[in-house]
């Protein structure tokens, strides 16, 4: 591993110096926003059969009502209440970038460092490009929740319970899960036969993009001058700004150990080291016995009307997560 310092021109002492590592990170800060304005690794809304795995929202439902002319039907006779569930799968993800690295077979294209050994002036190699800046670039993207600032991910995603982030734009209106649970409430003696499905929404989940923080305080590095192999030349901000972000949509692509990749699994089973994004998504319903919704409604000497309503607590069944993996 060689993590260089690159020299860049101080043009108020007018002398050529090497970045401390603040300054790399800010350049670091910098890559990463230029990924964030064309993401090589993206997610997607779609109306069905995303391509990350799917999730379940249960809830229940009442049984079918009974009636009887001469007495109310037993709860041993009266419909069970049954388990209602929606399957989500409405992210897909879909991976694109450059072909390779820029500039691989051109080392005048990277940034300058001293060569402490030799004392000369080199070029960095693709694998200091890739100790120096990609490496720390990727653990940002990475990061999930364990990296506080979303700005530093610019170009993820994550899982929302609000439909207007502070942080990030909405990759779509729609939710990509919502959470039901049946609405005891709504369930009555009076309204038998009750509609055996009768849901409340308990919470929404958007996914969301995070928005870029365009930081271009650092000192830009000094490279040779191509056209003549010998004067060195500090980056245009446009060459730098490209140099980064195409290094780093490769790397998240293709580079061994520096890939990302999306996918939803349910807490417990994602593999060593995928770090949540977001809000975890819950699913949670009723948790009480079919006979202890068992409800009657005596309307005349004629009409004895019974049914099993959806009651108890509500209590968490399942909870899922958007994890990033590197790999």
């Amino acid at each position: 591993m060689a993590v260089r310092a690159p020299l860049y021109w101080d043009s108020v002492n007018e002398e050529i110096r090497e970045m401390t590592s603040a300054q790399v990170t800010q350049n670091v800060i910098r890559m990463v926003y230029n990924y964030s304005l064309n993401p090589t690794v993206d997610l997607t809304y779609v109306a069905s059969a995303g391509t990350l795995n799917s999730m379940d929202d249960t809830r229940m439902q009442a049984g079918a009502a009974s009636t009887s002319t001469t007495a109310f039907v037993s709860e041993a006779l009266t419909a069970d209440i049954s388990q209602v569930a929606t399957s989500y799968d409405h992210i897909s993800e879909a991976i694109s970038g450059p072909a390779s690295y820029p500039g691989t077979t051109d080392t005048e294209r990277y940034p300058l460092y001293w060569d402490t050994t030799t004392g000369d002036i080199r070029g960095m190699t693709q694998q200091d490009m890739i100790d120096t800046f990609i490496t720390p670039a990727v653990d940002y993207l990475a990061a999930g929740n364990s990296e506080a600032t979303g700005s530093n991910k610019g170009g993820t995603f994550y899982i929302s319970t609000t439909n207007t982030p502070s942080d990030g734009t909405l990759v779509n209106a729609s939710p990509v899960f919502v959470n039901t649970e049946a609405d005891a409430a709504a369930y009555t003696s009076a309204g038998i036969p009750e509609s055996q499905d009768q849901p409340t929404t308990i919470n929404n989940y958007y996914l969301v993009q995070y928005a870029g923080h365009n930081a271009t305080t650092g000192p830009v590095p000094l490279k040779i001058e191509s056209a003549t192999a010998t004067d060195l030349k500090t980056y245009p901000d446009a060459d730098w700004d490209s140099l980064l972000g195409d290094f780093l949509k490769y790397a998240t692509a293709s580079e061994v150990g520096e890939r990302i990749n999306f996918q939803i699994y349910e807490a417990g089973s994602q593999p060593a080291g995928a770090q949540l994004c977001g809000s975890a998504i819950v699913d949670s319903r009723l948790n009480g016995l079919s006979a202890d919704g068992y409800t009657t409604r005596l309307v005349n000497a004629n009409d004895y009307r019974s049914q099993e309503f959806p009651n108890g607590v509500s209590t968490t069944i399942k909870t899922y997560g958007l994890y990033v993996t590197r790999s």
